[in-house]
Parts: structure tokens; C-alpha cells; sequence
């Protein structure tokens, strides 16, 4: 019989490539001056995901597009 181990729901968030996303939008929004609020809680929430993964101490580097990690699906 297979065993899976469980893993903590923290570890499953992948941090670095929710930052990189958030700062794609940014920089979307920044380009139009009505959306200056939207930039700016995005800027916000990109300085929250920079303290909690410092926090975690998890190396800052960019992975490769293969190095994807799958999880089980919890039913």
C-alpha cells in the first residue's frame, strides 16, 4: 500500500511565483492613473509576501518553469 505523507497547508503555497504574478498585475495597473489604488494595495500586498517568506527564510532564487512540484488532491 502507497503512503503519502502529508504535507503542512503552508508549504503548499508556492509564495515566489504568487509574488510574480501580483507584481505582473502591477505593472499592468500602474500604466493607467485610475487604477493608482489597485497599484498600490498590490505594491501593499507584495511587501506582506516579501516579509512572510523572509520570515520562513526560503531561498529567494527563481526556479526553472520544469520544477514543478504536484501535490495529491485531498478528498
Amino acid at each position: 500500500m502507497l503512503r503519502l505523507r502529508r504535507v503542512p497547508r503552508s508549504t503548499r503555497i508556492d509564495l515566489q511565483t504568487v509574488r510574480e504574478t501580483l507584481s505582473y498585475i502591477r505593472d499592468d495597473v500602474a500604466a493607467d492613473p485610475a487604477l493608482a489604488n489597485v497599484a498600490s494595495a498590490l505594491s501593499r500586498a507584495i511587501t506582506e509576501i516579501d516579509s512572510a517568506d523572509s520570515r520562513k527564510n526560503l531561498p529567494r532564487h527563481a526556479r526553472a518553469p520544469f520544477d514543478a512540484r504536484f501535490f495529491p488532491n485531498r478528498l
